[in-house]
């Protein structure tokens, strides 16, 4: 995108130089100020503007770890149906004579979206590495990039097939047009997927988001990434919930269970543990409403005949807790 917005540049500059008519010369600076547009679109949509604006100094990090933690990750779906209409317009071509066009467009007509329901969950993420001494041997390392990912893990198959009869029961109740696109998105209050930390005493020059911005107007933020990297390292960091909908998963033998799996924040050889209780707002979820009459209660639509459903979850009785979960269930990312 750098080569082109200079391209667009030196073009447009060309472009008054020239002897073109008015026209030609209106055309080409339109579109390739288009060009230059979509360069900055593309650079403050970058993960290192992201970066710059969620800066954060370490002492602030165990703050905001703790409260991704604590906080519930919850799992929307989301429907928009739609149909397509063929719409009739006029217009005259080269030579002034009115043709017809006619074309298909689509047209969305309704849209709603909904929370998986679940009972209980637990934060699994393990151990956070910020002991960086290993990878901070030049003193002018001072930042830390940290790439945070959401995950959902389901506990055990009987939440998984809960969750499949919660997905058909929700397309089933609105689907109200011929056609419908359906998706799916983690959700977790407070989350930023790139944050900037600030790990020693070391303030590099320049080092801000007003100074990105400022290349970027410049159109020379590629090299202002480069002098990013020279003062950061870069840190991946998967965040992951499990969540039942059939058990109680803060009951003392399912904590034991992940034990070797709470989170924890390590930083220059010290251990900072966070293994609270992790329950649901009151009121967070509610129960998914009743499915549709022609929905079988036993039957996923979709789903193969020999898969049976054993309880519809508004009807399920409370926790039953002697059953062994597992941490190698379903795994859903973000």
């Amino acid at each position: 995108t750098t080569l082109l917005a200079w391209g667009s540049i030196a073009f447009i500059g060309i472009a008054h130089g020239v002897p073109l008519d008015k026209n030609a010369k209106t055309i080409s600076v339109v579109a390739l100020s288009i060009c230059l547009l979509i360069y900055y679109i593309t650079q403050f949509c970058s993960s290192s503007c992201s970066y710059l604006c969620n800066r954060s100094e370490s002492a602030n990090i165990y703050n905001y770890m703790e409260r991704i933690f604590y906080t519930p990750m919850y799992k929307r779906m989301h429907i928009q149906c739609y149909h397509y209409e063929m719409r009739t317009s006029t217009y005259r071509d080269s030579n002034g004579n009115t043709q017809i066009r006619t074309e298909q467009v689509r047209v969305n007509t309704y849209s709603n979206y909904e929370h998986y329901y679940y009972l209980s969950w637990r934060d699994i993420s393990g151990k956070f590495d910020l002991d960086l001494s290993g990878g901070m041997e030049q003193q002018e390392r001072a930042f830390v990039k940290l790439h945070l990912k959401l995950f959902m893990r389901l506990a055990e198959d009987g939440t998984a097939t809960d969750f499949e009869y919660q997905k058909a029961s929700f397309i089933a109740r609105n689907h109200r047009d011929l056609y419908y696109d359906f998706s799916e998105t983690l959700v977790l209050d407070g989350h930023k997927e790139h944050i900037l930390v600030k790990v020693t005493d070391y303030d590099p020059p320049c080092f801000s988001s007003f100074w990105f911005i400022l290349f970027t107007l410049l159109t020379f933020a590629e090299f202002y990434k480069l002098h990013m990297d020279k003062y950061t390292i870069v840190q991946n960091f998967d965040i992951v919930k499990i969540v039942s909908s059939r058990f109680d998963l803060n009951a003392p033998q399912y904590i034991q269970e992940y034990i070797t799996l709470t989170p924890c924040i390590v930083y220059m050889g010290q251990s900072h543990q966070y293994n609270g209780p992790m329950v649901l707002p009151p009121n967070a979820l509610t129960p998914p409403p009743p499915p549709p009459a022609n929905m079988p209660a036993g039957q996923v639509p979709g789903m193969p005949t020999n898969v049976q459903i054993d309880m519809r979850p508004q009807e399920r009785p409370g926790f039953a807790m002697n059953v062994n979960l597992a941490t190698e269930g379903p795994l859903l990312q973000h």
